[in-house]
This record gives C-alpha cells, structure tokens and sequence, in this order.
C-alpha cells in the first residue's frame, strides 16, 4: 500500500507529518484528509476572534506534494 503523508498548516504554523499512512490510493488520501480538516476545524476555529485557514498538504512517499485542501473562517460583524 503507498505511503501518504498529512502536513498541516495553521496560518503561518506549519505540522509537517514525519511518519505518514498506509492508504489504498490518492482518492482515499484525499478522503482522509478532509476527514482530518472538518475534525481539527471543528475543536480549533475561533468562537471570536481573528480569521483562520487550516489546511492540509498531501504528499507521497518520496515527499511530492500530490495536492492542498483548505478551510477558511472568516467571520464579519453586521
């Protein structure tokens, strides 16, 4: 099965993954990784406060990046 890697960017903060997952193909890597970003955009978008974009950068085994998926919280008073 390949290798998937899961960085994960919080604004400027970069989580780069070091030990990566074993998945079937790029289609359930993609999967996985919005997965993971409704679950960290869920406990860590701000109740007040600032904007923020969470994303996620998927990479193979040999560390290209396959593709991004982001969430942006922009929140505007009325």
């Amino acid at each position: 099965m390949p290798l998937f890697y899961f960085d994960v960017r919080d604004g400027e903060r970069l989580a780069p993954d070091n030990t990566g997952t074993d998945l079937p193909n790029a289609s359930v890597a993609r999967e996985e990784a919005a997965r993971t970003l409704s679950e960290i955009a869920a406990e860590e978008i701000p109740r007040d406060g600032p904007d923020r974009e969470f994303c996620i950068i998927v990479r193979d085994a040999v560390g290209t990046e396959l593709f991004e998926l982001c969430l942006t919280f922009h929140a505007r008073s009325f």
